[in-house]
């Protein structure tokens, strides 16, 4: 038991062991605090996007450190989530930003602008209904490792030849009507990628797994909805 239980330690001191504390494709709610609801809501007709938010994080390598890094497409990734918005609602309305440059604060600006119940976005258009969502990817690259005990409290670290991208992302989206909060929930999905020692990985995050994202973020909000 006491080798088993150092074991442990040593895998999670070094964050190295396989699948051992990371949850691939596991789906949770990101944030409890970021939640909002009503008892029950109308039916939605016609719904602007007042934004989509895309964030990255800084990718810190880990202790197995790699020159691979992973890149992602910011516009594929605001009209995948557009798309996922629009099976939802009966009409979504959204003039695409077109942003040549990723977003700042998508977890902080949802609360400063929302949770207070405060304006979303002073100088935008007054509209009846209106959504906000932001996207924040959280990744890490590092060399794809195993680990196994050699001794009492030694750990053995075998390279498998190639990187390994453990993925974090982070999805919330906020309902208002006339700029009043109605509704707020959030999801986060974990999930690990592999690529080639070295390798400039340009990634598609599947259409999948933001689509499943949305629905989930929109769960509490459709329980509710009056029939």
């Amino acid at each position: 038991m006491i080798k088993y239980i150092i074991f442990l330690y040593t895998c999670f001191s070094f964050t190295s062991c396989k699948n051992a504390f990371f949850y691939t494709d596991l789906y949770s709610r990101a944030n409890r605090k970021s939640t909002f609801f009503e008892k029950n809501y109308n039916p939605i007709n016609t719904l602007t996007i007042d934004e989509i938010r895309i964030c990255r994080e800084v990718d810190w390598p880990g202790r197995h450190r790699t020159r691979g890094k992973i890149f992602f497409q910011r516009d594929s990734l605001e009209e995948s989530i557009r798309n996922a918005l629009e099976n939802h609602f009966n009409k979504v309305i959204y003039k695409a930003s077109q942003k040549p440059f990723w977003d700042e604060n998508c977890d902080s600006i949802v609360v400063k602008n929302y949770r207070s119940k405060a304006k979303a976005f002073e100088g935008q258009e007054h509209k009846e209904y209106s959504i906000f969502a932001a996207l924040n990817i959280v990744p890490q690259t590092s060399k794809n490792v195993d680990v196994g005990q050699v001794g009492v409290g030694q750990v053995e670290f075998i390279d498998l030849g190639n990187d390994i991208h453990r993925l974090e992302y982070k999805f919330i989206v906020a309902i208002s009507e006339n700029r009043t909060l109605l509704y707020m929930d959030s999801r986060s999905h974990w999930t690990e990628v592999f690529s080639e020692r070295d390798e400039q990985l340009h990634y598609q995050v599947p259409q999948e797994v933001i689509e499943t994202l949305v629905t989930l973020s929109l769960e509490e909000y459709f329980k509710r909805v009056k029939k």
